[in-house]
């Protein structure tokens, strides 16, 4: 064997480790998603806690539009973090999913979380 063909051949098996990867952290992913969103909804459920009422509470918070929500993951439960469209200023809110309490909101530049309020 040429040492361009074992060069060649080492080259290919490296390509496919690298995708046997990610293949592996696509499908690792999905799953978590899936349980990710079977939990949210069981704590959202058991709170009677909705996306719907959390954007509501978000907008008369604001006297915005709620634009964007993301349920985040707590030890005893979950809350949602809301942005609102307030006078042409984006404002994240969070809401206390247990409770429906407006825990803090603040103005941000973009739509990821912002829990940290």
């Amino acid at each position: 064997m040429s040492r361009k063909n074992l060069a060649l051949g080492f080259i290919i098996l490296v390509g496919l480790a690298v995708a046997a990867i990610e293949v592996r952290n696509v499908y690792a992913h999905c799953g978590k998603c899936i349980t990710d969103a079977k939990y949210f909804a069981g704590s959202l459920d058991k709170s009677k806690m909705t996306l719907a009422a959390a954007s509501t509470l978000a907008e008369a918070n604001t006297k915005g539009t709620a634009v964007h929500a993301t349920v985040m993951r707590l030890d005893d439960g979950v809350n949602v973090e809301v942005h609102c469209l307030a006078d042409g200023e984006l404002v994240a809110v969070v809401i206390d999913g247990q409770t429906g309490k407006v825990l803090g909101k603040k103005p941000v530049s973009n739509l990821a979380g912002h829990a940290s309020l």
